[in-house]
């Protein structure tokens, strides 16, 4: 318990003292919620903690419903500096609404009758398995709930480290997310051999324990090992800083000559494709999508290049534009232009070309007579 409490306050720390930075937040947010839980867990099937098994036992279950979601989107902002949350990622909350309904029966029930039902499991486990504390599920779907849930993003986030290529720091993160899976995995194969075999003291029930205690003491090393987490930044390498999946810091990004060399072949086989710069719907995602590399890594090449998406696709649109201005001689009214060559608007097809072409459409069919 002592080495749960020393986790959990090592957590808040960090997460008190990177406020400012997303990435830290979302991980340390992940790694509290887990702790909680264990000490949850641990207090409840054990001796004492009268008062501390009372207030977490049931009341905190929405907030663990927060810690795979946290996990995942750590993982995304560790590997995009440009990452910020979306309204769509709101969908990611359903569970946590859905269980903060569930529990609210129990949440009414009085200190002291819940107090002495709490207290009563470490002489009986089973009593856990057949408490109904939700209004939806029973307790042990609960759990298995939590658990897929759990591993779901755990598992989302591996894959999504697996797809990420160039980031220095990606080993690292790996490596985090699967002891983070170990630990978690234990932790439940540990809870429910107590509730089946209602017994604390079997020398498997003991293995595991000491295997997931291992495991944790890893993954708080993992973090001891990151002086960026609760040192300050002017103190620390920039190198280092370059490679530390920690760091709110976005440093230059290194760019390998043979990447450069795919990334320009992508991009040069896009801009042949130039209906896809006239759909608006598309968007530097999708470009990125095509190029298949991560976006910051195509943002840095770009900025190294002294362009960007928005320079390629109004270079694309307006080399459409001025064929069509050449081939109708002005027929057609720029409004019929702009929308043809996906432009949202004649005013703004018509700044864009003078911003590019230092003069208006007619002007430059003017030139294009001498």
């Amino acid at each position: 318990m002592e080495l749960l409490f020393f986790t959990l306050f090592f957590c808040i720390y960090i997460f008190t003292r990177n406020r400012e930075n997303l990435k830290i937040k979302l991980l340390s947010t992940s790694l509290i919620l887990f702790v909680i839980y264990a000490i949850a867990h641990t207090a409840v099937n054990s001796q004492g903690y009268a008062v501390l098994k009372t207030i977490l036992f049931n009341h905190f279950t929405p907030f663990y419903l927060l810690a795979g979601p946290s996990f995942y989107f750590f993982t995304k902002a560790g590997t995009n500096n440009q990452f910020k949350f979306q309204k769509k990622h709101l969908i990611h909350l359903i569970p946590f609404v859905i269980q903060c309904i569930a529990i609210h029966e129990y949440i009414m029930i009085a200190w002291e009758t819940k107090m002495e039902l709490v207290n009563s499991f470490y002489l009986a486990p089973e009593k856990q398995s057949s408490l109904n504390v939700s209004i939806f599920f029973s307790s042990q779907t609960n759990y298995i709930i939590r658990l897929i849930h759990l591993i779901a993003y755990l598992t989302a986030s591996f894959i999504g480290l697996n797809k990420v290529k160039n980031v220095p720091h990606i080993k690292k993160l790996k490596k985090v997310t699967i002891i983070t899976f170990g630990v978690v995995v234990l932790y439940y194969v540990h809870i429910v051999l107590i509730i089946s075999n209602n017994n604390y003291n079997t020398l498997l029930l003991k293995t595991i324990i000491n295997l997931d205690v291992f495991l944790l003491f890893l993954l708080i090393l993992e973090f001891v090992k990151a002086p960026e987490l609760y040192l300050s930044l002017k103190k620390i390498n920039k190198s280092y800083l370059n490679e530390s999946p920690f760091s709110k810091i976005p440093n230059k990004i290194l760019i390998s000559e043979d990447d450069k060399k795919q990334i320009a072949f992508k991009i040069k086989e896009i801009k042949k494709n130039k209906y896809f710069f006239m759909d608006p719907e598309n968007s530097f995602r999708d470009f990125a999508t095509f190029i298949n590399f991560p976006d910051h890594i195509i943002r840095a090449y770009l900025k190294s290049e002294n362009t960007s998406y928005i320079d390629i696709k109004n270079k694309v649109r307006l080399s459409l534009a001025k064929k069509i201005l050449e081939e109708t001689r002005l027929t057609y009214n720029l409004n019929y232009i702009a929308e043809k060559t996906g432009f949202n608007s004649r005013s703004n097809f018509y700044s864009i070309f003078k911003k590019y072409e230092k003069c208006t459409p007619r002007e430059y069919l003017d030139k294009r007579k001498l």
